[in-house]
């Protein structure tokens, strides 16, 4: 099955004696389906489900992409530490969307992650993905199969939900952003879909420890122990990470990691991913060449940072605000998002299950 990036769909040698009347499925032997993100829709996405036949080694159709969904970035109010003192004057990293898609061509189930660079996946930005892709992809598409999810960085534009208390700090809604951080992701979906392509997808794990830090130490120790038990020094270790695979080749990873992208104080007033964009950046740019800035074109390779049971794990190891590692916020974050792509990098070295 091959994929591309050109126009809408495209038939193989026996396009010309096809009929492609609406909801027509065509079978392996008669045509190649070829999506693009401006052409993706719910028809020709059937077309390519009901086309695929599963293998023992490629069992679904898998797909990922990422586009950019930077707000403002000028004075306008941060969200997450809840200060209006805290206001854009510029980017450290810019923000990014991206999407996985993994559907069953057997039983044509599917599912679709998307992780935001952002303080949260917003029930504001939630709701109007859900409506947006239904609208855009069927009804196959559900709240069920459905993941949004964001890196939870602190040194992002703030305005973008509509309960008024996260919008306190910034003086309430900011279209701008919203509409970017939505765009953008359906971008990343629309990305992500034309990249189907037969594959696998297999999920590993390890320990990270001297990472965080539980910064409740004292409410920590009033929680029943078999809460505790698996934890280490009130810090739940595990680094558990997907990997995409297309004909068993790595196409992209999503790690999820219990730490704060809190390197970054309220001081700070550049745009930023944080650790987790820095762990990002490892994985795509110095390892595999990606230069997101070059366009959707260029991501030959996409890792995704997304927070799991964070609660109280802090990477401000001396548990001061900036503070640990060293006393440098900016060298904070590069050295834990460091250990984070390291953990996926060992990772990806051994087969994963």
């Amino acid at each position: 099955m091959k994929l591309s990036r050109h126009v809408g769909v495209k038939l193989g040698v026996f396009g010309a004696a096809l009929s492609l009347a609406a909801g027509a499925y065509l079978l392996p032997s008669q045509a190649d389906v070829e999506l693009t993100p401006a052409g993706v829709n719910a028809q020709n996405l059937a077309q390519l489900v009901n086309s695929t036949q599963p293998t023992a080694t490629n069992p679904y159709l898998v797909g990922a992409g990422v586009a950019d969904i930077t707000g403002e970035v000028a004075e306008v109010a941060f969200v997450g530490y809840g200060t209006d003192a805290q206001k854009g004057s510029g980017i450290h990293t810019r923000q990014y969307a991206r999407a996985f898609v993994v559907i069953d061509p057997a039983s044509g189930s599917r599912n679709l992650i998307v992780v935001l660079d952002a303080l949260s996946a917003w029930n504001s930005i939630r709701a109007e993905l859900v409506n947006r892709i239904q609208a855009e992809l069927g009804p196959e598409f559900t709240e069920a199969n459905i993941m949004i999810t964001a890196s939870h960085s602190h040194a992002t534009p703030g305005g973008v939900s509509k309960d008024v208390l996260y919008n306190l700090t910034t003086l309430g809604f900011n279209e701008p952003t919203f509409n970017n951080q939505v765009n953008g992701s359906m971008q990343a979906i629309r990305e992500a879909l034309a990249d189907l392509a037969p594959g696998n997808v297999t999920v590993s794990s390890s320990q990270l420890t001297g990472v965080g830090v539980n910064r409740s130490a004292v409410a920590l120790e009033q929680d029943p122990a078999n809460l505790t038990d698996e934890l280490i020094n009130g810090v739940d270790p595990t680094s558990t990470t997907f990997r995409f695979e297309h004909d068993g080749v790595t196409r992209a990873v999503l790690n999820w990691f219990a730490i704060h992208p809190t390197s970054l104080t309220n001081q700070n007033t550049l745009v930023s991913s944080d650790n987790k964009g820095y762990a990002q950046y490892l994985l795509e740019t110095v390892d595999h060449g990606v230069n997101l800035n070059a366009g959707a074109e260029d991501d030959a390779f996409i890792a995704a940072f997304a927070n799991s049971n964070t609660g109280d794990v802090s990477p401000n190891t001396m548990l001061q605000p900036g503070m640990g590692p060293t006393n440098d916020m900016f060298t904070n974050l590069e050295i834990q998002g460091t250990k984070q792509a390291d953990a996926v990098r060992t990772q990806l070295a051994s087969a994963g299950t």
